[in-house]
């Protein structure tokens, strides 16, 4: 992962914090997505213009 992203000087501590997800963090994130634009489906399609076939092959490739 350091190389393919150009992080080779870095210590590995310094970098596993960038690969981790902290529950905490995670679902802070979701709340303010929530608050601001009512779900992740929306935030989705308005902040990033995913549409409903971008959707369906993400939901597709990850949620099992």
């Amino acid at each position: 992962v350091r190389a393919k992203y150009g992080l080779e000087a870095l210590p590995a501590a310094a970098v596993l914090p960038m690969l981790e997800v902290n529950p905490a963090y995670l679902e802070a994130a979701l709340d303010v997505i929530d608050d601001q634009h009512g779900s992740v489906e929306a935030y989705l399609h308005s902040v990033l213009g995913v549409d409903a076939a971008a959707l369906d092959e993400l939901r597709r490739r990850y949620l099992v």
